[in-house]
């Protein structure tokens, strides 16, 4: 181990033992969530990574709200994701209250660009819809990867207070979709 001065940057020489210290965890790119359009059984939105590195997806968190109608994980496994025209045959859903979480994915998104995603048959969580329904949806939370110690350390971008990246690229309102 090199220790260095905090106070000069002079490296300190003759320790033996332990040393402890703050760790620092540095991302090389930020994912951005852009929310997109909202149709009757399908949600879009967009993830871009910045110039620095691609991103890899890992995990998507998602606030699911209805009015007049019912939400239910019943069959939850029955929705899709898309990325771009392409199915994510491997993501795996789970609704816990209002919280939708879509997880074991690999999307990378390239450096300085952006993915399309989309969620699909909103339906099979969604009934007892009436012409005064609706639905608002937002992702609020990202779990990625972005080549920082060979892809093995996953950073969370979400709201939560207790997440020193509170609101970095993340949306702080949802897309609505009304009169079902």
């Amino acid at each position: 181990m090199r220790i260095l001065s905090d106070s000069t940057g002079q490296e300190l020489n003759g320790f033996t033992g332990t040393a402890t210290s703050n760790t620092h965890l540095y991302a090389r790119s930020l994912p951005v969530v852009t929310d997109g359009a909202a149709q009757r059984n399908e949600q879009k939105f967009s993830i871009s990574a910045d110039s620095n590195r691609k991103v890899t997806v890992k995990e998507l968190t998602v606030d699911v709200n209805v009015s007049s109608a019912t939400l239910s994980d019943t069959n939850v496994n029955q929705l899709s994701l898309y990325a771009g025209n392409n199915v994510v045959t491997e993501a795996s859903f789970a609704l816990s209250g209002t919280t939708l979480t879509i997880s074991n994915l690999t999307e990378e998104v390239s450096a300085g660009s952006t993915q399309e995603f989309e969620i699909r048959n909103l339906d099979q969580i969604i009934s007892n819809t009436t012409s005064d329904s609706s639905r608002t949806m937002r992702v609020f939370g990202v779990d990625y990867t972005a080549d920082i110690n060979d892809a093995t350390d996953i950073i969370t971008v979400d709201n939560s207070a207790s997440n020193e990246y509170v609101n970095t690229g993340i949306p702080t309102t949802g897309t609505t979709f009304n009169n079902y």
